[in-house]
């Protein structure tokens, strides 16, 4: 027969039994789940180290690419090791003209991560992202409205009513923030102008006999008529007017001189801008144009103002850019999307080539 006592010393027994397996087994799961977090921990450190260097990768291939694209064709290049990676390198790659891709590489024994640059080789054709592109100053005055982001080297002032229904950027101060709808980006890199190449649209003209000596022979051919046709005039002072509300125009017109333009329809064909204007630029009476417009000199707007479709070029050194009287100004993406295919576009560029995006693959 058991005693009682036994019975106590039996049970006593079990109790540390349990209590011991039990705290066996939280001592284990806390130990399994400490050595989850610690391992947790170090991938996620090796994946920070390999991104880390991956970026360097990138901004060392963007770098040299940038101060010497000639020396980096498209291929593999090798990259500082940092991080006590295994890998590092920077890969270029051409995309369609003018973007370039730059990616960064690194990995080691558990990780490997990639960075993406793209680059712009034709920094210039950052011009045509905006509806309004001026390389002096940009003035709005009377009741323009344009509709799309604007641009201007050297700063944006407001003398009327005019509304930007955009963005806004220059590298100068932008003060007058009242007619912007958008928001205001100031203190960025100046975007060169580009460089039209007049040579191709001569030999269309001269082909089609359509390559006139004096603005009286454009104006006798383009007013109140129809015509599908580059239209170049060579006379080189005073100015060419076209004018009549019959006016129609599909293909180019450019000018030596200045420009007045009243009234009448102008629509670019998909390779040429619609106007190539050497001297100054005057819109009136309504006149209406589709596509590129590309100017020189000084652009304003008169008496019934006008409306552009797609995007204003002013590329001239000295002359301001003053939007005046009735001009609407209608961004138009589907249009200037084609500026890298305008056969009347030079290629060629005098700035380096610039950073436009970044991405982790």
């Amino acid at each position: 027969m058991i005693s009682l006592k036994n019975n106590k010393g039996i049970m006593s027994l079990a109790v540390i039994f349990i209590v011991g397996f039990f705290g066996l087994g939280t001592a284990l799961t806390i130990a399994t789940i400490a050595f989850v977090g610690l391992n947790k921990n170090y991938n996620t450190n090796s994946g920070n180290k390999s991104f880390y260097a991956a970026e360097t990768a990138a901004q060392e291939g963007a770098y040299r690419y940038i101060n010497d694209p000639s020396s980096y064709p498209d291929g593999v290049y090798s990259s500082p090791l940092i991080n006590n990676v295994t890998l590092g390198t920077f890969t270029v790659a051409n995309l369609i003209w003018p973007y370039v891709e730059i990616k960064g590489t690194a990995g080691n024994n558990l990780t490997q991560r990639e960075v993406v640059y793209t680059l712009t080789k034709f920094t210039e054709g950052l011009a045509f992202d905006y509806a309004v592109y001026s390389n002096n100053n940009l003035e709005f005055g009377g009741n323009a409205n344009i509709d799309g982001n604007i641009f201007a080297n050297n700063g944006i002032d407001f003398h009327g009513n005019a509304e930007v229904n955009g963005d806004a950027f220059s590298p100068e101060t932008i003060e007058d923030v009242d007619n912007i709808l958008g928001d205001i980006f100031s203190d960025l890199d100046p975007i060169l102008p580009p460089e039209i190449n007049l040579q191709p649209y001569y030999d269309a003209a001269e082909a089609n006999s359509t390559l006139f000596a004096t603005a009286t022979d454009a104006e006798v051919y383009l007013n109140n008529q129809t015509r599908e046709a580059v239209v170049f005039v060579e006379q080189t002072a005073g100015k060419t007017k076209i004018q009549g509300t019959n006016t129609n125009l599909t293909g180019s017109l450019v000018v030596l001189n200045s420009l007045d333009l009243t009234g009448g329809t102008y629509t670019a064909t998909s390779n040429y801008a619609a106007l190539v204007v050497q001297g100054d630029l005057k819109i009136a009476g309504g006149a209406v144009i589709y596509g590129i417009v590309y100017v020189k000199g000084s652009t304003s707007f008169g008496a019934g103002g006008g409306r552009i479709e797609g995007s204003l070029i002013s590329a001239g050194v000295i002359n301001d850019t003053e939007l005046t009287g009735n001009a609407d100004i209608i961004f138009d993406p589907t249009i200037t999307g084609n500026w890298q295919s305008l056969i009347g576009l030079s290629t060629t560029t005098m700035a380096a080539p610039r950073i436009i995006g970044w991405n982790e693959q």
